[in-house]
């Protein structure tokens, strides 16, 4: 457990109280005196007050300084075996069977989200796919940062395609980037991927991508065809007359699984997914690794903390 300040300067935000208390202080003190002085009656203004003011502007001086709470738990993973979870981010997978229906990429992104939750002793990372294929996060057990990268990093042509195509800018040739571009750790033996796509491909040399996947240290894809039958793609509501769905997408992935020697799943197949990622990485020593579980923002609750002397003030109608 670690407490981190995001903001520490602001703490010094407490002198802005400590200064009218001490021309407070001073004030009654001179006021004290004179009355002595005139044989007047003068009251004191209590501890009390005074150290109740002090504790709202600490508190409110520290959830300004945003202290933030990390809790960090050592769990056992795969030292041996890294995944990747490759998403198309393509346009074609905004195609849905009705305007306002669930996307391609929605299910695409709920099917990633439910993998990992049966992978929590392996290493995923996160990729996107369009005619190049990028690495949003490196194979990590951090279940936490992969939802968020899932989350805010991965949406259809973020970044775009590094070409500007007529039609299709999906092609799985630049898939062997997985293999020559040191996505995978030295150290990882068994690697994989799951590529969520809708299987919408431009030609390419499928035997020189599948020989470079089958390398050693060789890498197993698992291809999951995110389409349904009727899929049109809507774009702010309106059909895109343009688009035509590609009735070869299903013999594309399945030639590329039996040239590279994986599979093909069914968008609704987690567990088969699940199941045969632990079949192809196979058994591999685990091994001890920190990571941050969750984290705290402690500001709220300081405010709230802060609440109490105040609401002490105000019923002793000492502001």
């Amino acid at each position: 457990m670690s407490l981190t300040l995001l903001t520490p300067l602001a703490a010094l935000l407490v002198l802005a109280a400590a200064v009218p208390l001490a021309a407070l202080r001073a004030g009654e003190a001179r006021a004290r005196r004179v009355a002595q002085a005139l044989g007047l009656p003068h009251g004191a203004v209590g501890r009390a007050p005074v150290a109740a003011v002090l504790a709202v502007a600490a508190l409110l001086a520290l959830a300004a300084s945003q202290p933030v709470l990390a809790f960090e738990a050592e769990k056992r993973v795969r030292g041996d075996a890294e995944v990747y979870v490759v998403l198309d981010t393509t346009l074609s997978m905004l195609a849905a069977e009705s305007p306002g229906g669930p996307t391609r990429f929605e299910r695409a992104k709920a099917v990633a989200a439910r993998l990992r939750a049966q992978l929590d002793d392996v290493p995923v990372g996160i990729a996107s796919f369009t005619d190049r294929v990028l690495p949003h996060l490196f194979p990590s057990a951090d279940a936490e940062l992969y939802a968020a990268t899932l989350e805010r990093a991965i949406r259809i042509e973020h970044p775009p395609p590094e070409r500007q195509w007529e039609r299709r800018a999906t092609t799985f040739e630049s898939l062997s980037a997985l293999a020559t571009r040191n996505f995978y750790s030295p150290s990882a033996e068994a690697r994989a991927f799951v590529l969520l796509t809708d299987g919408e491909t431009r030609e390419y040399p499928l035997p020189a991508l599948a020989g470079v996947l089958l390398r050693p240290p060789s890498i197993v894809p698992l291809l999951v065809h995110v389409r349904r039958d009727g899929e049109q793609l809507w774009l702010d509501g309106e059909l895109d007359r343009g688009y035509e769905s590609d009735p070869r997408s299903a013999r594309s992935l399945a030639e590329l699984a039996t040239a590279a020697r994986g599979r093909v799943f069914a968008e609704d197949g987690v567990d088969g997914i699940a199941r045969a990622l632990r079949e192809a990485l196979g058994d591999g020593e685990h091994v001890a690794e920190a990571h941050q579980r969750r984290t705290l923002m402690l500001a709220p609750w300081l405010v709230l903390l802060a609440g109490v002397p105040l609401a002490a003030l105000v019923a002793r109608r000492q502001l």
